[in-house]
């Protein structure tokens, strides 16, 4: 795709803290637009590390494939990915409650269904999955949520 496509002027510049790694990359699926037309997600990840745990977050531009090496983005700053993981036991007490599971981790995945609605672009469904998991396991707790938007708009 990149041999083919310049996407160059899609990649996105966003604030990094200190000790950030971050990289973009496309992510290796096509997302249909409609029968016709596809998009690829061009993702920009950011991670990093600390004592106890790191957290890694993804952001990603829709960007329309177009015949003859042209491109056009379609969606922008969309939450692609995240997770966080903290340490949670500090004493051998923590770690006898805690059954082995001794980090508080907080993750988001996002599922994409599409719909054909009659419009020349399909609805997109955008599903985030969010989990929360503490070092107490009874407690964790899975929500979803889901925003509808459609290409282009």
């Amino acid at each position: 795709i990149v041999d083919y496509w310049d996407l160059t002027r899609y990649q996105q510049v966003y604030a990094l803290e200190e000790n950030e790694i971050s990289e973009e990359f496309i992510y290796p699926a096509l997302y249909p637009l409609n029968r016709n037309s596809y998009a690829v997600a061009l993702v920009f990840s950011s991670s990093t590390s600390y004592a106890g745990g790191g957290r890694s977050e993804q952001i990603a531009q829709f960007i329309q494939l177009l015949p003859k090496g042209k491109a056009h983005r379609v969606l922008e700053d969309i939450p692609f990915y995240s997770y966080e993981r903290i340490k949670a036991c500090f004493g051998e007490q923590d770690y006898k409650r805690s059954s082995s599971h001794c980090h508080d981790e907080h993750y988001t995945v996002l599922s994409i269904n599409y719909q054909d609605i009659g419009k020349p672009y399909y609805q997109w469904d955008l599903t985030y999955t969010k989990t929360d998991w503490p070092a107490d396991k009874a407690r964790k707790k899975v929500r979803k949520r889901t925003v509808v938007v459609t290409p282009y708009r």
